[in-house]
Order: structure tokens, then sequence, then C-alpha cells
């Protein structure tokens, strides 16, 4: 069957259908890429935080590339997990290889030895930086934080105590400095002069 148009030129059915087709198959594509993508970030957010969670959009491109710089060597500003301290982190900061593999996403790179170590030196290189590495329970390098650990805030002795129990007889709270390897907001450092 063929429609006639007012300058008498035949447009066939079976065109009409195609194109029906093709509009249709087309916005079945398009929903079905954003309902994917808006899942990957759902997951994404409730495996990590907000903050990280952009550092793991970043790793995902960094993996599916092979990109062996920005997945080691780009260290990003964060909000580390746990601490509430901001804090420089690359790909394998445990909570951004959570969000990779809430993904499905293969973790095909392994950063060196020591790249964190590097990092912190260089931050520490900058003046008025003080930074130190923030390791896992296994040793294993994850973060470089600014500030200083505790024992390198002077004095003889140094002790890390619960604010509400305050310093021991003889020594003052540290207040002048950041210190970051205290367990928790709860803690203060003490050093003795």
């Amino acid at each position: 069957m063929v429609l006639k148009n007012k300058k008498g030129q035949g447009m066939s059915t079976e065109f009409i259908v195609v194109v029906i087709i093709l509009v249709i198959v087309a916005i079945i594509v398009i929903g079905f890429i954003y309902y994917f993508n808006k899942k990957a970030t759902e997951t994404v957010e409730l495996v990590v935080p907000s903050a990280i969670s952009a550092k793991v959009q970043q790793c995902r491109v960094a993996l599916s590339t092979s990109d062996y710089n920005t997945y080691c060597i780009n260290f990003g500003e964060a909000t580390l997990v746990g601490s509430n301290k901001q804090g420089w982190i690359n790909c394998e900061y445990p909570d951004v290889q959570k969000g990779l593999v809430a993904l499905d996403i293969p973790l095909g790179l392994k950063c060196d030895d020591g790249v964190a170590d590097d990092f912190c030196k260089r931050q520490r290189e900058a003046v008025g930086f003080k930074g130190s590495l923030i390791l896992d329970k296994n040793n294993k390098q994850i973060a470089c934080v600014p500030g200083i650990k505790c024992s390198e805030a002077g004095g003889t002795q140094f002790e890390t105590v619960l604010k509400s129990k305050g310093c021991s007889t003889g020594f003052f709270e540290v207040t002048d400095k950041t210190i970051n390897d205290l367990p928790s907001n709860d803690y203060t450092c003490c050093i003795k002069t």
C-alpha cells in the first residue's frame, strides 16, 4: 500500500514502520544507558561516601585505559573515611577499591611500593607543609595527611590521651600544631618539655 501526500509522491508503509521501529529502539537504548549509569552511581554512593565517589569514577576510567599515572600517581584531596581528616588519596585507597569492586570493575593495575611515600615527601617539600603517611593495618601506605605525628610535636616525652581525661601531670596539650595520628577527635596529644 502506498500513501500519497499532497504533491503526489508516494511514501511506502514499510518506510514509516521502519522509522517508527528505529525511534522506539533509540528510546529504549537511551533508557537503558540512563538506568545503568544511574544504578552504577547509586551503587558507588551506597558503598563509599560521596567525597570518595568522584575518585572512584576517575579510577574506573584509569582502569579502563590502563592509565598507571592516573591510577597510582595522581593523588586527589578527600575526606578520609572514619577520621574526617582531609588527606590525599590515590586509587589504592581502600574505600576507592570497595567502590570499584561494587561496580564489578576488575582491579587490573597495581601501584609500586612507596608511591604514597614519594607523594608525601613531595608534599613535605612544599613551604610550610608537614605531612605524614597513613598506614592501614597491614602497614600498606594508603594516604598522606597534613600535620605531624604526636611524637614529632616536640618535648622530651609525648602521650595520646582522651580529651576528657586531660594531660598527665607535667604534660601540656599541643594546641598550636595539627596532629594527624590521633585515633579520633576525642583524643589529644600531650608533650612534656
